[in-house]
């Protein structure tokens, strides 16, 4: 189920890095994303600050969203969601 949300957010795999938000608080977050056959890993700095506006920030925007999908079943599956805050 998770490998085919990130195929659905197949660019994902592509990304090294993101866009950079105008705020720097300092909340770094790694996100390792896989398909089953092929894994990506990079950090992102302060994406939570791209929640309410992806305007300026098309590859945030897609990893927001996988991220989103994937935390909302891991969630329903019994994994506390705590350990989904990006903040």
């Amino acid at each position: 189920m998770i490998f085919n949300i990130v195929d659905c957010h197949k660019d994902i795999l592509e990304y090294n890095k993101i866009e950079l938000p105008f705020v720097l608080d300092g909340v770094t977050n790694c996100f390792i994303f896989s398909n089953g056959t092929k894994r990506n890993e990079f950090v992102a700095f302060n994406i939570w600050a791209f929640k309410e506006n992806y305007s300026k920030a098309p590859k945030a925007k897609i990893v927001l969203s996988a991220f989103d999908k994937i935390a909302n079943l891991l969630i329903q599956n019994g994994i506390d969601e705590k350990y989904f805050k990006l903040e």
